[in-house]
């Protein structure tokens, strides 16, 4: 499985998630505001 690293736009928390799963929300705070980077 490939995951990439995502960053919450919210929080700045950085995590790793599937890329082609949608939505990608932020494990922290639940939201979808993330960024690939």
């Amino acid at each position: 499985m490939e995951e990439v690293y995502f960053q919450c736009d919210t929080y700045g928390y950085v995590f790793l998630e599937n890329p082609y799963k949608f939505p990608i929300k932020c494990p922290q705070c639940g939201s979808e505001d993330v960024v690939r980077i």
